[in-house]
């Protein structure tokens, strides 16, 4: 092992090309490295490339919050290089946003019951009495005195007999469930954004090619997340203040993107958030019911 932990070269280690500055100008990788790297390295390395040394998440989310629409039209008139990628901007605001709630949560239900595990298998226990509850309804609604408990969708037929071990597992491991419904959400959001882009460009008839509309999706959610995370740590009317956040956020970002006038804007996100929010909570029960199967 080398006694000095920082290396250069007169060439890319990578590519072999030639070097002049402190980085290669053929795949951009370091002219430096550190051949035995100590705690503080690995730390620093991870600063860096996460919250870009740079400063440019910290200028990307002072613009995202400060100017609705802004990102979305540098980057269609090709200043990039400045702020976050859309897609890396949205998925690191969902994971701050999913962390800060996760913490946030877990602190607050602690200090006022001293058992967060204790509340999560209530609520979820009491999700599965409802549930249990319901299928013996429509049991009785449909068995009347045979008991067959079946029911008939477009000419085939389903046995209620088949949910209840689903109930039972749900009863059983509410800790699991909650676990597994929290690794679907996000991913169900994230299977939203091009339906959410798809009903934008129809709420402009189709106006520009999907792909900017989907990049402005990006953005958005991204603006989205980065509201929810502050709204956060105000407990009272916390929905409240994120719809009427994120409707003026939208009406401000799509007339600064795309232009029009207020009730132009204002009638697009009608449009949007009426098919957009039936859609959302079909997803949310999609993550859930995606929990249930895969209990044990």
């Amino acid at each position: 092992m080398t006694s000095n932990r920082s290396i250069a070269a007169d060439y890319c280690l990578n590519c072999h090309m030639k070097l002049t500055t402190p980085f290669c100008g053929s795949c951009g990788q370091k002219a430096h490295f550190h051949a035995d790297p100590h705690l503080h390295d690995v730390l620093h390395e991870a600063w860096h490339e996460f919250f870009h040394i740079d400063g440019k998440i910290f200028r990307t989310l002072k613009v995202l919050l400060t100017k609705p629409g802004f990102l979305t039209r540098e980057f269609f008139n090709g200043r990039r290089q400045r702020y976050l990628p859309p897609i890396r901007l949205y998925l690191t605001m969902s994971v701050i946003y999913f962390v800060t709630a996760a913490m946030l949560g877990h602190n607050s239900h602690e200090a006022k019951q001293g058992k967060l595990k204790n509340g999560v298998n209530e609520s979820v226990t009491d999700v599965a009495g409802d549930l249990e509850q319901a299928l013996k309804e429509i049991k009785a609604d449909t068995t009347g005195e045979n008991l067959s408990g079946e029911l008939e969708f477009f000419g085939r037929k389903f046995s209620l007999a088949r949910g209840q071990p689903y109930v039972d597992a749900l009863k059983a491991h509410p800790e699991e469930f909650k676990h597994l419904y929290a690794s679907a959400y996000p991913k169900a959001l994230f299977l939203l954004l091009p339906l959410f882009a798809l009903l934008l460009q129809a709420a402009f008839f189709f106006r520009e090619r999907y792909p900017q509309y989907l990049y402005f999706a990006l953005h958005y959610h991204s603006a989205l997340f980065a509201i929810a995370t502050l709204l956060l740590f105000f407990n009272s009317k916390f929905m409240m203040l994120w719809l009427t956040g994120g409707a003026i956020y939208f009406v401000v970002s799509t007339r600064r993107v795309w232009g029009g006038t207020k009730k132009a804007a204002f009638a697009r996100g009608a449009f949007v958030a009426t098919f957009y929010s039936l859609f959302f909570l079909l997803a949310l029960g999609g993550a859930g019911l995606y929990a249930i199967l895969k209990l044990d």
